[in-house]
């Protein structure tokens, strides 16, 4: 049977997807810039006959070559035929990744309001209608970035990594960094949900990213959580374009 890829290159990421059809039939991720790996593991599977790729940074040309020996190859930019109306008013400049997640949204919920937000090295936020328009959406540090902005930017604190917080009051510097990031930004996330849901009330939410699992038991909205909403929506623009 014959398979396609989808690609999505992330800035700390490599996933990829092999689709029978809208079935996932393989799920591979590769950590940092791991091209090398990423060619190997492409060059050994025999049976896909069209491929798809998205970048948020520049594609080394060697994976460009095997892509393009291989099989027919899209390289998602804002040319390429999507299935929806794309309203942003800059699309030269929209990620990728962000177009990708509001049409794999819309195969999940077709007919509605569909709120993507990822949460990943930032947290973006993206709106499709129930007519298929995009219009854009909204982009805020993703945790790790706000971790680091407060070690970066300051003299004296400290590094740390995400832990579970199960308080509002932090008793020491540590504590206080976690509170203030993780409570932050569930805050932010569920103030944000409930802004789009006053203009659109029905709007279903779509919870995707490396975080997801950490928003997924914090948010206070209902919503559906899918890992790989980038990579099915790749595989419905290959579709689309087949």
């Amino acid at each position: 049977m014959s398979h396609k890829l989808a690609v999505d290159i992330g800035n700390t990421r490599i996933k990829t997807g092999i689709y029978e059809g809208k079935y996932l039939h393989e799920l591979k991720v590769f950590e940092g810039n791991s091209y090398s790996n990423l060619i190997e593991y492409i060059i050994s599977k025999k049976n896909i006959t069209s491929a798809i790729l998205s970048n948020v940074k520049e594609i080394p040309s060697d994976i460009m070559e095997v892509l393009f020996e291989r099989f027919p190859l899209i390289i998602l930019d804002d040319t390429t035929n999507v299935p929806l109306i794309n309203a942003y008013k800059t699309p030269e400049t929209l990620g990728m990744d962000r177009l990708s997640g509001v049409i794999g949204g819309a195969a999940i919920f077709p007919g509605h309001d569909v709120l993507v937000i990822n949460a990943g090295t930032c947290i973006t936020y993206d709106l499709i209608t129930n007519d298929r328009v995009y219009s854009g959406g909204a982009i805020s540090p993703g945790l790790m970035m706000r971790f680091k902005a407060l070690y970066t930017f300051t003299d004296q604190l400290p590094l740390i990594k995400e832990s579970p917080v199960g308080f509002i009051v932090g008793t020491n510097t540590e504590e206080a960094i976690l509170s203030g990031v993780l409570n932050g930004a569930v805050a932010e996330m569920n103030g944000m949900i409930n802004n789009f849901k006053e203009v659109f009330p029905s709007v279903k939410i779509v919870l995707s990213g490396g975080d997801s699992g950490f928003f997924e038991k914090h948010l206070k909205n209902d919503i559906f959580v899918a890992l790989n909403i980038v990579l099915s929506g790749l595989n419905e623009i290959l579709d689309y374009n087949a």
